[in-house]
């Protein structure tokens, strides 16, 4: 399939899950889904939108499924907003420190992700 003016719509389009194309290849941790992806970036589609339901964008799906060779292309491109906020207010790295995956903390902190636990959140 090739991408032109005439259906580049199409990467921006939403199923009835509230989903692009880009939350569902994101939400794949296969090397298929991989290869899509940086399709899908070649073709122009918006790496930071959010999908309708939690607000999620490809970095968030990353982080959540501890995609770590996903979270890495992504991070790699320049018009990635690493500190993006889903509708839970929480960012790719927050939802990373959630889950406890210093990994994928560390690699967005390298992206220049910045950390963002507040004081009343820290208290027991």
């Amino acid at each position: 399939m090739l991408v032109n003016d005439m259906n580049s719509y199409l990467l921006r389009q939403y199923n009835s899950c509230g989903q692009q194309c880009v939350h569902i290849t994101a939400s794949r941790n296969t090397s298929e889904a991989q290869l899509k992806f940086k399709l899908l970036i070649r073709w122009g589609a918006d790496i930071n939108s959010h999908e309708k339901i939690r607000g999620d964008t490809p970095l968030h799906i990353a982080a959540l499924t501890k995609n770590y060779m996903l979270a890495n292309l992504i991070c790699q491109q320049s018009s990635v907003i690493v500190d993006v906020y889903n509708f839970d207010q929480k960012t790719p790295w927050r939802i990373a420190y959630d889950m406890q995956d210093l990994t994928m903390m560390w690699l967005l902190e390298a992206h220049g992700a910045q950390r963002n636990i507040s004081c009343s959140e820290n208290r027991n």
